[in-house]
């Protein structure tokens, strides 16, 4: 054959085997996809709630049904996969992992799927629906939860556990489903940051027999650097210990585990929180600093709606409250204090407390007790709901030693 004319059919050949591979066969399902083996660089359109376009690598790897798919001829994966095309900053989804939101069917398996992929591949998990979960999904990686709901339908200690540092998670609702006492559990972590999320109808376990108290968000165990901002948390309830929180952060109680250090919970709102229906008012605060543990707390521009017993209740030292403000209707019922300082270098400055039937304004001490350096600044305290049976001080020093 004349030299250039071998050359030229060589190119052709090339061109087509180029072509065959970059274009695109279809296949009916995830399923249907795993039963074929393609040549390398060959690409699938995989339709269906699981499809996508997928290419296929001949070099060994990892099948994790969520981004990579093993062939029919070895589904260990040695001999080669199907790799979901993603671009590089495309999140992963639960619908990739089988997840079906909207329906009556658990979500619980393709979601842990899906968070362990993103974690391992460094890209964020997307929600788009809501979510029906059965037990505590850990988060290692950032989740957009704009537009998307997880709602706990079986008794679980928490819906979400972050450990791994540098986790975002915003604008997710979580529902403890009147049976979850920990909705969010930020533990051990460093740099997390709760942005726009909705925490609702938390409480100890359906069968009662769960005896620690509630909080919908919890950050403990040496968290570092936490911040809470634009998130709301209402419907809270402790049946069993009758001991409700909102926010709950320090490790006092618990002496294994190491003090937090750094928590911002700025311009939230937190509302219907009560102890128990029989007994609203025992145990609630919307936010408890616990003491001896905690360090570098700030606490602004968040709004308290009909909290039953106390707004803030702060036991560490080193926490500043700022621009807040307490609103108490009838509806709340007697309450305590607004806010109850038990720690020295604490700061009150420039809120509002709206107070209904509270015994005091602001508490600072308790009997015997040594704090010093607290400062109440610029704060307007009002009373309405008048009951003589007992008093009412704007501000109320205990038979602390120092302050």
């Amino acid at each position: 054959m004349n030299r250039p004319f071998a050359l030229a059919a060589l190119l052709l050949a090339a061109l087509a085997t180029d072509a065959a591979a970059q274009s695109l066969a279809v296949s009916r399902s995830v399923t249907s996809l795993e039963q074929r083996t393609g040549r390398l660089g060959a690409r699938m359109l995989v339709e269906g709630p699981r499809g996508g376009t997928f290419i296929w690598d001949s070099a060994a790897c990892t099948p994790d049904d969520v981004l990579v798919f093993a062939g029919a001829s070895d589904p260990t994966g040695a001999s080669g996969c199907w790799e979901r095309e993603l671009a590089p900053d495309a999140p992963v989804t639960p619908e990739m992992a089988g997840a079906v939101p909207d329906d009556a069917t658990s979500d619980q398996a393709p979601l842990a799927a899906a968070l362990a992929v993103a974690a391992s591949s460094g890209r964020a998990v997307r929600l788009g629906g809501t979510y029906l979960v059965s037990d505590t999904l850990l988060v290692g990686a950032d989740l957009d939860g704009r537009g998307g709901t997880l709602r706990a339908t079986a008794d679980a200690e928490a819906v979400l556990t972050v450990r791994a540092d540098g986790v975002t998670i915003s604008g997710l609702t979580v529902d403890g489903g009147a049976r979850v006492p920990r909705p969010v559990r930020v533990v051990g972590a460093t740099g997390t940051r709760l942005l726009g999320v909705t925490v609702r109808d938390f409480q100890d376990y359906a069968d009662a027999s769960y005896a620690g108290f509630v909080a919908g968000i919890f950050v403990v165990d040496g968290a570092t650097d936490t911040l809470v901002r634009d998130c709301r948390v209402s419907g809270g309830k402790s049946e069993n210990s009758e001991v409700t929180r909102a926010i709950y952060a320090g490790d006092a109680a618990l002496p294994a585990w190491a003090p937090i250090d750094g928590l911002l919970v700025e311009n939230c709102v937190f509302e219907d929180l009560q102890s128990s229906t029989a007994d609203p008012g025992a145990d609630s605060d919307a936010i408890q600093i616990q003491q001896d543990s905690t360090a570098n707390v700030v606490l602004r521009g968040s709004v308290f709606r009909d909290v039953y017993k106390r707004a803030i209740k702060v036991q560490a030292p080193g926490v500043d409250v700022i621009d807040c403000r307490g609103e108490w209707t009838a509806a709340a019922g007697r309450i305590s204090a607004a806010v109850a300082v038990y720690g020295s270098d604490v700061t009150v400055r420039n809120s509002t407390w709206n107070l209904y039937r509270a015994t005091y304004g602001i508490v600072v001490g308790a009997a015997g007790q040594a704090i010093e350096d607290v400062d109440i600044v610029d704060n307007r305290i009002t009373f309405a709901g008048y009951d003589s049976g007992f008093g009412q001080d704007a501000i109320r020093a205990a038979d602390a030693t120092a302050y």
